[in-house]
C-alpha cells in the first residue's frame, strides 16, 4: 500500500466522481481507476459503491476513509513539524479546520505576513477525532 493510493482513495471518495478527481490530481481518470482498484486488490475489499456518473463509499470505505484521512493529517503534520525544525519561531499557532474553504490560503497568507516570527500551522481534521487539544484556533 503506497501513500499515493491513499491520497487518490481521499480525493476520489470527498469528490464522488472519478473524472473530477483525476482533474483535481493532475491525471487521467483511467490511472485513478487502475489505483483505487490495485487499492481495492491489496484490501481484499470494494471500497467504492459505483454508478455511471459517481460513486459513493460503502461501509468499508466510510470506515477506511476516517482511518485513513486521520493517518494522513497525522503524516502531513509531522513532515511539516520535520521540515521546519530548522527554523526558529518564538511562537506556534495551530489552526483548526473541520473543511476545505477558498479563504484559508488568503488567512494564512495575511498571518504570515502580519506575523512573521510566529510558525502557523494548519491541521484539517473532522468533527469525529478529538485533536481539539491541540489546535489553538
Amino acid at each position: 500500500m503506497r501513500l499515493l493510493q491513499l491520497r487518490y482513495f481521499i480525493m476520489a471518495a470527498e469528490l464522488e466522481n472519478m473524472t473530477q478527481a483525476a482533474k483535481e490530481l493532475h491525471i487521467s481518470q483511467p490511472s485513478l481507476s487502475r489505483t483505487i482498484s490495485e487499492l481495492e486488490n491489496e484490501l481484499n475489499c470494494q471500497l467504492f459503491i459505483r454508478n455511471s456518473r459517481s460513486i459513493t463509499l460503502n461501509e468499508n470505505g466510510k470506515y477506511f476513509y476516517h482511518k485513513i484521512k486521520n493517518a494522513l493529517n497525522i503524516i502531513d503534520l509531522a513532515s511539516q513539524e520535520v521540515s521546519s525544525q530548522d527554523e526558529a519561531y518564538d511562537q506556534v499557532i495551530s489552526l483548526r479546520c473541520e473543511k476545505s474553504s477558498q479563504i484559508i490560503p488568503a488567512v494564512m497568507k495575511y498571518l504570515k505576513n502580519a506575523l512573521p516570527s510566529i510558525k502557523i500551522l494548519l491541521v484539517q481534521r473532522g468533527l469525529e477525532d478529538d485533536w481539539m487539544n491541540h489546535c489553538d484556533f
